[in-house]
């Protein structure tokens, strides 16, 4: 198994818990406090994983859909 793929099957699902909180609302501040707070580590949580597949080489795709990612939950 690569790293990238190690990266993949270890974090993808706070990714698509990321991705799900984010794609209900564009207003994240209008949420209650506890859904803001998981945002905010989910966020955190994705900003790490897209540095460090950034310095792993991981695929391009991967990078952009993290990138992505980050920049719809900031």
């Amino acid at each position: 198994m690569s790293a990238q793929d190690d990266l993949v099957t270890a974090r993808q699902d706070d990714w698509r818990a990321l991705e799900a909180l984010v794609s209900f609302t564009k207003h994240t501040h209008k949420r209650p406090p506890h859904e803001i707070a998981e945002i905010a580590g989910l966020y955190r949580s994705v900003c790490s994983d897209l540095m460090r597949a950034r310095a792993l080489g991981c695929q391009l795709d991967l990078i952009a859909h993290l990138d992505g990612l980050t920049a719809r939950a900031h």
